[in-house]
């Protein structure tokens, strides 16, 4: 019963030498690892961030401010909004009815 216990609490963990001690080991936690689906999942997510990206910067923004606003909801749109909002008609090109 004590191996499982020792087991369940030590599977998450891998051991690395310690440097400066060659017989020592060092537990560290493992890396989570991605099912291929999630990877997907995330790599087309990637892939619409960097076209969102690249679009806000040929409107002229830079790569660190397009690269932000790609990443937060609320900067995107607040980002869409002054870049797209449609532009104020002037009195004169307003067409009189008749």
């Amino acid at each position: 019963m004590k191996e499982a216990v020792h087991s369940e609490r030590y599977s998450a963990m891998s051991s690395i030498r310690a440097p400066d001690a060659p017989d020592a080991f060092i537990l560290v936690p493992k890396a989570p690892t991605l099912s291929s689906s999630r990877r997907r999942a995330l790599d087309q997510q990637r892939a619409g961030q960097n076209q969102t990206v690249t679009a806000l910067m040929n409107r002229g923004l830079s790569e660190d401010m397009a690269r932000a606003a790609a990443g937060n909801p609320t900067m995107l749109r607040a980002v869409l909004w002054q870049l797209y909002q449609p532009q104020a008609r002037s009195p004169s090109s307003q067409g009189r009815p008749t």
